[in-house]
């Protein structure tokens, strides 16, 4: 979180989650870990959720996608919206990662 606290709005239910649009995330009843996911999506690696924040809520999140022209009116980058708009910090850190490799696939025996 960043050092002023969370500026989410926790709602008493869980609702529709994480609505997206270029440049727009609305979260409607949405969890930490789902806005985690989404940002993981946007950014292409893996975000976990840190916050310590139980519970669901509500935001809006704007910024300028990367393939934006620079006048678009965005004007965040992500990582700068996610910490003025939301009261959160993404952090690059490095950790190990599960992953699967599959080395080759076979057709199974007739039996």
């Amino acid at each position: 979180m960043d050092r002023n606290g969370s500026k989410v709005h926790e709602v008493s239910a869980g609702g529709l989650g994480v609505g997206r649009r270029k440049g727009q995330l609305n979260g409607r009843g949405a969890d930490m870990a789902t806005l985690a996911e989404v940002l993981s999506d946007e950014i292409d690696r893996i975000v976990v959720d840190r916050t310590g924040l139980a519970g669901f809520y509500e935001f809006t999140l704007n910024w300028q996608p990367l393939e934006a022209q620079p006048d678009a009116g965005f004007g965040l980058s992500l990582f700068d919206a996610v910490r003025l708009q939301l009261g959160l910090r993404l952090q690059l850190k490095k950790g190990p990662v599960e992953i699967l490799i599959v080395d080759r696939v076979e057709k199974p025996n007739a039996n």
